[in-house]
């Protein structure tokens, strides 16, 4: 629990920043970004894209990083509306379920639920964290609109 709490508030952190990201929200297509900050930029896609609010989502996220994601590293993925306001509650999971930790070569594919009030407009970002550290390890996030 103590874990989830850590990772939570600091995927709130990485949400607060994203909102410097510059918002290109009336395309089609889907384009995941560097944040900002010093995580290494880690890279995704999603299908269906675009994205459906409360709909089952599959993202693949790639990348090397930097630091190597030990064993009890977390990925997360949250929303925000164009403001920088959080929408719903952050997806936590663990990363190692689906690489081998300690891992500097991501390749992870995971299916999430996208929160349901999802507003046409909204900011989506996934992160890599090392809980025991509070530490962002990889970084990504889209601005997606309609």
């Amino acid at each position: 629990m103590k874990q989830k709490f850590y990772s939570c508030c600091h995927l709130l952190t990485t949400f607060s920043i994203v909102n410097a990201i510059p918002h290109q929200l009336n395309k089609r297509a889907t384009t995941f970004m560097t944040c900002p900050g010093d995580a290494t930029t880690i890279t995704a896609t999603i299908t269906p894209d675009p994205p459906v609010a409360g709909g089952t989502e599959q993202v693949t996220t790639t990348g090397t990083l930097t630091t190597p994601a030990p064993a009890g590293s977390v990925i997360g993925f949250g929303f925000t509306d164009t403001a920088g306001n959080l929408i719903g509650t952050p997806i936590v999971m663990d990363l190692c379920s689906t690489v081998t930790c300690p891992a500097t070569d991501i390749n992870a594919m995971l299916s999430i639920t996208l929160p349901a009030d999802l507003p046409a407009s909204f900011i989506f970002v996934i992160t890599i964290v090392d809980p025991a550290t509070n530490n962002t390890l990889g970084c990504t996030a889209a601005a997606v609109g309609a």
